[in-house]
């Protein structure tokens, strides 16, 4: 059995047709000048002669309107495009050929080996030009496709199955999409089939195939009238072969579900999962008939057979999945469990009675499917995810925070936990993940919050990181009412107002080991794989909790020092000595630091690694200093000095800087130039207004655009650091890669990055020490040649001892030993 594929110009005479004598049917493409508008399958009498007038009344009765997609225009989102594959390359290099001819042509294409066993793939790769290969080496699609989400550069990231050959207006499609709802999340595009050469073909297409119809269709909310059970319907929202998502909605959404498309005992259903949950999150899901691929279906019956109970399993794996974590659909899941089953039933039965054995194998396989996965084939197959990720899977390392809960980072700055996981970058902790993931090492960050109720998996937009939220348990919850400031310094200046002081000190020397859910910590590191832990702090109580967790889990654990430098209560001075000396490993970029550590706790030899922390000097780009100035507002005359940081006054030492201040503008003609909030914000609008300094300019807020941090920085002469603590500060050395000479008091780790001698990018001066600091600033701002010569060498300086790629190999050797 066979059906011919016949493409019909509706602009032009239909052409008459006759069939072979192995041909059983037909199926007509209906185009428009050349683009698709309607599809129809017709059984025939073997060897039939169609007339041209017969042949034009059997062409879809309800055709698109071939409305032609506008041209994308210089704003329109740009596309990558990803194919994932696993030794097909003969499928594969149909496919790229087909990218290859679109018009316009994608802003970029990837193709993801998927676990390759030779290099036929890459080759195949290597011969279209501009095609990026990676290698994924765990077996799954869904990992395939989540790598491609954390590499591809494009803002929507359009996927091909590679049995899938997209149509010359397809990307054309997808542009249209975009135009006519540049609000919506993820696309999903017709698919017709690209031959009907055998019998399973040709049933699977006259079952309903992928099609979806000649009419774009915009899916938002969570009600459609005349659906009792949208958006939890089976497929349709779209198919994997032939979906686009923004790549922001996937990483926010924590992209695909890695226990889903493994293989046996979960082949599918990655898809469904993803593109029900853009839905499930408000953002609109548009389907576009003018976004055609032709896909080639399954060609012999067990394959068939096979494709239909993978198709049952994952909807049934999908639907365990979903009545776990969304309570507020349970009733249409039960709903949509009820009308699936009963539709199967009937398809098979009516199969029998109408003598349609296709029928009745295709509904039999799909509720075999559909049974096994309802009785646990979801949790088995997170089971096998978690193992191939950790045995076949790149090196993952788990990164636990400082602090209680994330909001004490991102109150007092004005971010959200989107901000965060969306817009923020820089710093320490991005920092290690875009390095590792440089060194071929996988980074899941986990952070507790309190805006979660349960476990809420998240990627990073800027790094593509794996992020993960985790509720604190209910017990710190009630230490923390007892707290105002649970990070001050004594326990009296943490005390919340009507606390009694017993309670107080009870609540801040508990809180740190409370926040921290050992059991949910527990299954994240093994659904991730993860080989080893890295807290922020060793001096944290958190520390000291998951040093324990990691002996009973076999996983060591290491810690950095950013700033960290002592213990809190007396609790963590009697737990920190034997956590230290448990530790795998800590990561100290001070030398004093690492030296006072030996000193206080002893840890065996070889545990400490001076690694800094690493920054890529490609984020700090420099402007002109007089385009800076005017743009920031300041006369382009003058000697400007820069602050940029959280304001967080002790440690950060802004009071001594306003001490300081008036000496180093005693003549009037020098700028102070500060940029940033924190929980000191209103102590230093105060200040500003009572002391009535001159020549400050302050831009109270948390800057996530680095252009307008830049542009801070190119506007100034001389970069200030007055801090008393620091671990590893990033703005001291965004300075130094922006060229500036830096005068900065002598906190922990700030002579290592500064540095000594000829090569030094700055002066250190002695901490809390105003007249050193105004002395050493005002010193440089008079001899504008050795402030040129300084800023010179700390840029030197960055480049060659901070950059990502140093680090991240370092970090690889301290944390995988490999």
């Amino acid at each position: 059995m066979s059906y011919p594929i016949v493409d019909v110009e509706v602009t032009r005479p239909a052409p008459a047709l006759q069939l072979d004598a192995d041909e059983d049917g037909v199926a007509l493409v209906s185009r428009r000048d050349g683009r698709v508008v309607g599809f129809a399958l017709h059984p025939m009498r073997r060897g039939s002669r169609l007339s041209a007038h017969r042949v034009s009344a059997l062409l879809d009765p309800e055709p698109g309107d071939g409305r032609p997609p506008a041209p994308p225009g210089p704003d329109a989102p740009t596309i990558s495009v990803v194919v994932c594959t696993r030794g097909r390359p003969e499928l594969l290099e149909l496919c790229l050929e087909g990218v290859a001819a679109q018009r316009p042509p994608p802003h970029e294409t990837l193709v993801v080996d998927n676990a390759p066993r030779d290099d036929r793939t890459r080759r195949v790769a290597e011969r279209f030009a501009g095609v990026r290969y990676l290698v994924e080496p765990c077996p799954g699609l869904d990992f395939a496709r989540n790598l491609a989400v954390q590499r591809a550069t494009g803002e929507v990231v359009a996927f091909l199955d590679d049995d899938a050959v997209p149509d010359a207006g397809w990307m054309g499609g997808l542009h249209g999409a975009l135009a006519d709802h540049p609000d919506l999340g993820a696309i999903a595009g017709q698919v017709l089939p690209s031959e009907l050469r055998t019998a399973s073909q040709v049933a699977f297409e006259r079952r309903g195939g992928f099609r979806r119809g000649n009419r774009q269709v915009r899916y938002q909310g969570q009600e459609l009238a005349g659906n009792p059970i949208y958006p939890y319907g089976a497929g349709m929202l779209g198919a994997g072969c032939n979906m686009a998502v923004r790549r922001d909605v996937a990483l926010r959404l924590g992209g695909f579900d890695e226990a889903l498309d493994t293989g046996p005992p979960l082949p599918g259903g990655g898809d469904i999962d993803l593109l029900h949950r853009v839905v499930r999150a408000g953002l609109p899901l548009v389907y576009e008939p003018r976004a055609v691929v032709l896909h080639r279906h399954r060609p012999d019956a067990e394959a068939l057979r096979r494709q239909y109970d993978s198709w049952g399993r994952s909807l049934m794996a999908f639907v365990t999945k979903t009545y776990m974590s969304d309570p507020v659909g349970r009733p249409k899941l039960r709903r949509l469990v009820r009308w699936w089953f009963a539709t199967q039933g009937r398809q098979a039965s009516g199969g029998v009675l109408r003598r349609r054995p296709d029928r009745t194998s295709a509904a039999l396989a799909e509720l075999r499917g559909g049974i096994g996965g309802l009785l646990g084939t979801y949790g088995r197959s997170r089971r096998r995810s978690a193992a191939l990720r950790a045995t076949r899977g790149a090196p993952t390392v788990a990164i636990l925070p400082w602090g209680d809960v994330v909001e004490d980072y991102l109150e007092p700055i004005g971010l959200t936990l989107d901000d965060y996981a969306e817009r923020l970058s820089g710093g320490w902790l991005f920092g290690y993940a875009e390095a590792l993931s440089g060194a071929g090492v996988r980074s899941v960050i986990v952070c507790w919050s309190t805006n979660v109720r349960r476990p809420e998996r998240r990627m990073h937009v800027p790094t593509g990181a794996v992020l993960w939220f985790l509720p604190p348990s209910r017990l710190w919850r009630v230490a923390r009412r007892r707290l105002a400031d649970p990070y001050a310094w004594d326990a009296r200046a943490a005390r919340a107002p009507g606390a009694s002081r017993m309670g107080a000190a009870l609540a801040r020397t508990a809180a740190p080991y409370l926040s921290t859910t050992p059991w949910r910590l527990r299954r994240v590191l093994r659904a991730e794989g993860c080989r080893a832990i890295l807290c922020q702090e060793y001096e944290e109580g958190r520390f000291d909790l998951v040093v324990a967790l990691g002996r009973g889990l076999r996983l060591p654990v290491y810690a950095t020092f950013q700033g960290g430098d002592h213990t809190r209560t007396l609790l963590e001075r009697i737990v920190r000595p034997r956590s230290v000396r448990r530790a795998t490993g800590l990561i100290i970029g001070a030398a004093a630091e690492a030296e006072r550590v030996r000193r206080r706790y002893r840890p065996g030899p070889g545990r400490i690694a001076g690694i800094p922390n690493p920054l890529n000097p490609a984020a700090v780009s420099t402007v002109a200093r007089d385009a800076a100035r005017e743009a920031l507002g300041l006369p382009l005359a003058g000697r400007v000095v820069a602050w940029v940081g959280r304001t967080d006054i002790r440690p950060k030492g802004l009071d001594i800087l306003l001490d300081a201040w008036p000496a180093i503008n005693r003549d009037g003609q020098v700028g102070l130039l500060l940029l940033g909030t924190g929980s000191g914000a209103g102590w230093l609008r105060d200040q500003l207004a009572t002391r009535r300094l001159t020549g400050v300019v302050w831009r109270d807020e948390y800057v996530l655009d680095r252009d307008v941090v830049n542009r801070h920085l190119s506007a100034a002469d001389v970069f200030v650091l007055p801090s008393r603590q620091e671990g590893f500060p990033v703005a001291l050395v965004e300075a130094m890669a922006a060229g500036l000479p830096v005068v900065a008091c002598d906190a922990p780790g700030v002579r290592a990055i500064v540095g000594d001698g000829d090569d030094a990018g700055g002066v250190v001066v002695a901490t809390e020490d105003e007249a050193a600091l105004a002395a050493a600033v005002r010193a440089l701002l008079a001899d504008p040649d050795r402030a040129r010569r300084l800023g010179e060498a700390a840029r030197r300086r960055v480049a060659a001892r901070f950059s990502p790629a140093a680090v991240g190999a370092a970090l690889r050797v301290a944390l995988i030993g490999t």
